[in-house]
């Protein structure tokens, strides 16, 4: 009992010798992002086929295909996906599932906007956030 309470002490003295780190958010970045983060969903419009495999497999239909008048020749039925940020999971399944590699995960972790619009659209997916702030 002695030895977990005087553990328990060293740990708080090593911790209180520590200067805090506090970072002013939106001002300045944040470096948490692992390699293996999943963060925001990539749409390459050019090289998706329109299988609709990503959307078969989304657990909670985030994921939905959608027309999109696109032409990049692989895709002659112009479906493409679009996706329901508000209710994603990021789990990755559609970026497993995707056999031309065309929809994937980035680990950019920074999707804070005002916007009220939860859809991201297959033109909104093949955008960089940084891209549709200046756009919008």
């Amino acid at each position: 009992m002695v030895k977990g309470i005087l553990k328990g002490m060293f740990v708080v003295l090593k911790h209180s010798r520590r200067k805090p780190v506090t970072v002013q958010y939106p001002e300045e970045a944040i470096p948490w992002h692992t390699k293996r983060f999943r963060g925001r969903v990539i749409l390459n419009l050019d090289t998706c086929i329109g299988c609709s495999l990503c959307s078969q497999i989304c657990p909670n239909e985030s994921d939905h295909m959608v027309y999109y008048d696109y032409e990049n020749g692989k895709n002659r039925k112009k479906i493409y996906p679009a996706v329901n940020i508000g209710t994603c999971t990021y789990c990755g399944l559609c970026q497993a599932v995707c056999p031309t590699g065309s929809i994937r995960l980035s680990n950019d972790g920074t999707l804070a906007s005002f916007g009220k619009d939860f859809d991201y659209l297959p033109d909104r997916l093949s955008r960089t956030e940084e891209e549709l702030k200046h756009h919008d």
